[in-house]
């Protein structure tokens, strides 16, 4: 096996192992909501635009970004199904169930910290991925699906799922949008449509909420 293939069969485990100590550790340090953004941005520099340029070294990345008329970034039906229904389910449930508490400031905030978080989570999940494994479905596709998946373990430690099932079903419900996005992915080999979708998801999930009142947290 090459190094950038070694390093992202590594790559899931040491996310978890060290986000799972990082938030717990920020937060006694910062308060939930200081504490709680701080490891989010230790992930999104370390492992969403660090750890992707050391694999690749600059190469290939920015391949996968190509949208049409390249014939492998073609969506079918079932593509576009797959780019649609995340943020459809987080409007129904989230958002609606959070209308009442939407402000100006979370909107906003919430729109900065979705196109952050989706787009770096896209290059690393499914763009580094793809990359190092073009024609390995599993280790290309499934792999990172699982590994995305997990790793939400870490912010959960602080701020569990209020959701039905809990971290269960949020985990389960990760592993699904991984599913989606990763499948897209693979069938069309660019991240162009999934960073759409996926930035959606989260503005529609409003993380915003959780930092609009960050001064007292």
């Amino acid at each position: 096996m090459s190094t950038p293939e070694i390093l992202l069969i590594l790559a899931p485990p040491l996310i978890l192992l060290s986000t799972f100590w990082i938030f717990p550790l920020f937060v006694r340090l910062w308060g939930v909501k200081r504490g709680y953004l701080a490891a989010f941005v230790f992930y999104w520099l370390g492992w969403g635009v660090l750890f992707p340029l050391a694999v690749l070294a600059g190469k290939g990345l920015p391949n996968l970004f190509a949208g049409f008329p390249a014939p492998t970034a073609r969506l079918t039906l079932l593509s576009f199904f797959l780019l649609v229904l995340p943020p459809l389910l987080a409007g129904v449930t989230a958002f609606r169930m959070n209308l009442s508490r939407v402000t100006p400031a979370v909107l906003y905030l919430s729109a900065g910290l979705a196109l952050v978080n989706g787009t770096l989570e896209e290059v690393l999940w499914r763009g580094t991925y793809l990359t190092v494994f073009p024609d390995r479905w599993v280790w290309g596709f499934l792999y990172p699906a699982l590994g995305f998946a997990v790793w939400h373990l870490a912010p959960q430690r602080v701020r569990p799922s209020k959701m039905p099932g809990g971290v269960g079903a949020f985990l389960l419900g990760a592993l699904f949008l991984g599913l989606c996005w990763g499948g897209v992915a693979w069938q069309t080999h660019s991240i162009l449509f999934t960073i759409p979708s996926h930035v959606l998801t989260d503005f529609l999930g409003l993380g915003g909420l959780i930092y609009a009142d960050i001064r007292n947290g």
